[in-house]
């Protein structure tokens, strides 16, 4: 089923990962029909954990969730 949507969309999520796993379909479905989506997260992760191999700085675990989560929203 093909939902033609066309909105311009904002969605608010507080922390990265919560667009992907709470409103992905919606926001595909919305921009498969022309609309325009934005989200917006409240923080960028940083207080998290990484688990990655080695251990990375707040800092730099900032930097890795922003990059991952602009990838996414593209």
């Amino acid at each position: 089923m093909k939902i033609n949507l066309r909105k311009n969309l904002l969605m608010i999520v507080a922390h990265p990962d919560d667009e992907t796993y709470l409103g992905v379909g919606l926001l595909r479905a919305n921009a498969a029909s022309g609309g325009t989506n934005t989200v917006l997260c409240g923080t960028c992760g940083e207080k998290g954990t990484s688990h990655l191999k080695k251990p990375v700085s707040k800092t730099a675990l900032k930097a890795i969730r922003c990059r991952e989560i602009r990838a996414v929203c593209r």
